[in-house]
């Protein structure tokens, strides 16, 4: 989510004089932060494309390495997206572990 973040803050900063016209010649901020919202979608939406494009052939090369598993096996994915917010919670809980000490000191 931070790359999301990053490029729509940048989109954003570059956008931030057209921003101010809009809004000077009376555009609502409901109507500017929708721009800035549908920009972004747009950008997520081609991601998308672009990944699910992607995913097929590289799960036909995956197929080779694994056993036992099929590559296109949905339960596989959950798994892997589980596995993979229980590692940003366990990070997460660590830097704010540490962050806790560093201030206590």
């Amino acid at each position: 989510m931070v790359g999301v973040y990053g490029i729509v803050a940048y989109g954003v900063t570059q956008r931030t004089p057209e921003i101010g016209v809009r809004s000077a010649l009376g555009a609502t901020p409901s109507g500017i932060v929708g721009g800035v919202v549908r920009h972004g979608a747009g950008l997520a939406g081609v991601g998308i494309a672009i990944g699910l494009w992607a995913a097929y052939p590289l799960s036909r090369f995956m197929q080779g390495i694994l056993y036992d598993v099929a590559a296109t096996d949905a339960v596989m994915y959950l798994e892997a997206l589980c596995d993979r917010g229980s590692a940003e919670r366990a990070s997460r809980r660590r830097r704010e572990a540490s962050y806790a000490l560093h201030q206590r000191t």
